[in-house]
């Protein structure tokens, strides 16, 4: 599973090779406070419930961008909440690192990740749902130990959160 997680639009992308993609946003609307971070967290735990992923990967906060720090926090702390619920381990990857695995630039815009993403299947126009679906492609290739993607850039970012995972693990 890939989690591109925020307070307004969670994306997340379940790949797996017995079933179709999904691809879901988790849209709060107009709830606030506790009711938005429990209405994320329910929904989170619906669709964990269907289908255990044996990873997820969520990608983490970019340091410098505008955004309330506080509350993106209190989204991912009901993020990691509900995957430790299911026993569900959980890798963060940077946002630099997401998109150099992604399109082999650690820069790269978010119209460069949903064209990258729908060319490899992906459905959504939406970047929530683009970095959800690299997260995704990301948990498989370090659950398969290789890169699907033959660039040095994805296979660098692989190995390296194949390895933190794997030292976690023990």
């Amino acid at each position: 599973i890939g989690i591109d997680a925020s307070a307004r639009s969670t994306g997340i992308v379940i790949l797996s090779p017995e079933t179709k993609p999904k691809e879901i946003l988790i849209r709060p609307k107009k709830l606030f406070e506790g009711i938005r971070l429990e209405y994320i967290y329910d929904t989170l735990c619906d669709i964990l419930a269907e289908k255990l992923p044996d990873l997820a990967v969520m990608e983490g906060a970019s340091y410098y961008s505008t955004n309330k720090p506080f509350i993106l926090g209190e989204v991912y702390g009901v993020c990691k909440l509900a995957l430790k619920h299911y026993d569900i381990p959980l890798i963060l990857v940077s946002p630099k690192a997401l998109k150099k695995y992604a399109v082999n630039n650690g820069n790269a815009n978010k119209e460069d990740l949903i064209e990258q993403a729908n060319a490899q299947g992906c459905l959504s126009d939406k970047d929530d749902i683009a970095d959800a679906w690299f997260a995704s492609k990301l948990a498989q290739d370090i659950l398969n130990g290789a890169s699907e993607v033959k660039t040095r850039a994805a296979e660098e970012v692989v190995h390296r959160l194949k390895e933190s995972f794997d030292a976690h693990q023990l």
